[in-house]
């Protein structure tokens, strides 16, 4: 209903919007199937927002899609250290990595590797985590016990495959944390490129480390995803 006022008070014409409440798999495919509708724009996975593509041009129904990510930040030697941790934590952890632009991948030089992997765990240990409507609280909840359960499971996937888990990794229980899906912000090192944490869309508190030799090396592992959507660069060399 507040959502509703919130565009009448805008000015938005009654009839204009309509708010309809159900599944994704039910409500969403009437709205997408439906020729009376004109365009499409969804936020979501890659492999729901292939589906809208592909159902919504039976009517050449116009779909704008906004999908997956697996945003790297590529830290650079000039790099102002302690900035670019604090950046790359807050970018990974601020809502639980629980938004499609989350930073999941951090790509770093050899040279400084280790240190910059000492101030994340350093700046990630001291993150609050609990509930978000507390003031003092830095990362909340992940949305449910599915989404919890699928995220455990990477990160287990991410120890077999031989990344060295450096920080968390578990769901974090005790008197704060047991009536919801609190998972600690988890940072792997000694990721390699083709591992899957460092290939598939987590959408989780999960941070991959994966070292390169330079910086056209840097960019080549950047790029070396099936995701285009976010990225960022931290140095001190605008060229």
């Amino acid at each position: 209903i507040e959502f509703v006022r919130l565009f009448a008070d805008a000015g938005v014409p009654p009839g204009v919007l309509n708010l309809v409440i159900g599944s994704g798999s039910e409500a969403g495919d009437a709205l997408v199937t439906d020729p009376r509708i004109d365009a499409i724009s969804f936020t979501g996975s890659t492999k729901v927002g292939k589906t809208i593509n592909r159902k919504a041009a039976e009517n050449l129904t116009r779909t704008q899609l906004e999908l997956g990510g697996k945003n790297a930040v590529v830290v650079l030697e000039d790099a102002d250290m302690e900035q670019a941790a604090e950046d790359t934590v807050a970018a990974a952890f601020g809502t639980a990595g629980q938004k499609c632009t989350a930073t999941s991948r951090a790509i770093v030089p050899h040279d400084i590797a280790d240190d910059f992997v000492d101030l994340l765990v350093q700046k990630a240990s001291e993150l609050n985590v609990g509930d978000g409507f507390e003031e003092d609280t830095d990362m909340g909840p992940v949305t449910g016990s599915r989404q919890m359960d699928k995220i455990l499971g990477y990160i287990e996937e991410g120890t077999e495959e031989g990344a060295e888990l450096v920080l968390g990794g578990q769901k974090l229980t005790g008197e704060a944390y047991d009536d919801g899906c609190f998972i600690a912000p988890t940072i792997f090192d000694h990721v390699k490129p083709d591992m899957t944490i460092a290939q598939e869309e987590i959408f989780g508190p999960v941070l991959a480390v994966i070292k390169a030799s330079d910086f056209e090396h840097a960019l080549e592992l950047a790029n070396d995803v099936e995701y285009g959507l976010s990225a960022s660069i931290v140095t001190q060399d605008l060229s």
